[in-house]
């Protein structure tokens, strides 16, 4: 994960580590909100999402922006970001991505992760099943880059930072880190009041595959791209309005953000991937209007009580551990996590 120095040099604020909690009150919540609204998730993109079982906090989506599916996964411990103030409760999540064999994208995997895809363990979903979804807990493989989010301890403000060390992978974490970003303005009646792209050096040297969630920081091309976006939220009270720009906790995250910036060199064409990843939706998109009665999929469509938001978004024959017995047809013998 994000760091600055030797391990010696840098004081973690142990009561910081609350993973779990940022991810559920930032992530999930948000998620679960948007599921209300059918028409705002299908201008965001987010054509499917599936918790997975298993895992502390793990998911499957779907994304209209890029082809393949993707997975976010929560890493139990952090080290030192100085992107955000030394007390935020944060969380860092391992993102994944999982390319069509016939996409472009499949090159850029390695040869272990070209045959996991092309065996048997995936679905027409384009996601790997529970069994083999599992098994990839806590390794390296498909990794993507790492999803960095924060908060302050009154729920005021959000910081959502996307990071990988090849272009290929920051593609994908970009596309991720747009879907979360809409919904939280979306669902908040926000607008990022800092958006903090960057290419730097990479400061040590890892893994060559650079998948290693330990060590996303470290690229091939000399580049750590990055692209971090603060919010002021309402996390305590969804639907009432965010907290001002002007609120304390906001501008201290926004001053970190700021502050830990190091400006992108010019003459490298990769350097220039996070300030194209900004999206002007995200300043946008706290004036849609809501259709808070709209059924999130068709199965819902008589009123069935659903626990989460989940993903009917593509042709599958798996079941997806549905809380309700709408759909029949999705039973198998394994489904997707």
């Amino acid at each position: 994960m994000p760091s600055v120095g030797p391990a010696s040099d840098v004081v973690v604020d142990r009561s910081s580590r609350d993973p779990i909690g940022v991810c559920l009150s930032v992530i999930d919540n948000g998620l679960r909100l948007l599921r209300m609204d059918a028409g705002a998730a299908g201008r965001i993109g987010l054509t499917g999402f599936h918790p997975c079982a298993g895992h502390p906090f793990a998911a499957q989506l779907w994304l209209a922006s890029m082809p393949g599916a993707f997975g976010v996964e929560v890493l139990a411990d952090h080290a030192h970001d100085p992107r955000v103030p030394a007390n935020a409760l944060r969380a860092d999540l391992l993102v994944r991505h999982y390319p069509d064999p016939a996409d472009a994208t499949f090159a850029d995997l390695s040869e272990d992760e070209r045959r996991l895809r092309r065996g048997g363990g995936f679905h027409a979903s384009g996601a790997p099943g529970r069994r083999l979804t599992q098994d990839l807990f806590g390794t390296p493989l498909f990794g993507a880059g790492a999803l960095c989010v924060a908060r302050d301890r009154a729920g005021t403000v959000a910081s959502l930072h996307g990071l990988s060390g090849t272009a290929a992978g920051f593609r994908a974490v970009a596309a991720v880190l747009d879907a979360l970003v809409t919904t939280l303005a979306f669902v908040h009646h926000t607008r990022p009041q800092a958006v903090v792209p960057y290419a730097e050096p990479a400061r040590r040297q890892g893994r060559q595959d650079g998948r290693d969630p330990n060590t996303c920081d470290t690229t091939q091309d000399g580049y750590r791209l990055g692209l971090q976006v603060v919010l002021p939220v309402n996390l305590t009270q969804p639907g009432y309005p965010p907290a001002s720009d002007d609120d304390p906790e906001v501008m201290r995250f926004t001053t970190a953000a700021w502050a830990a910036a190091e400006p992108a060199d010019p003459s490298g064409s990769d350097a220039r991937l996070p300030a194209s990843a900004m999206r002007a939706r995200w300043w946008t998109a706290r004036d849609w209007l809501a259709q808070p009665g709209a059924a999130p999929c068709a199965c819902c469509a008589e009123g069935a009580e659903v626990e989460h938001p989940h993903h009917h978004g593509h042709a599958h024959d798996h079941d997806h551990d549905h809380d309700h017995g709408a759909h029949t047809s999705h039973q198998s013998s394994e489904g997707t996590s």
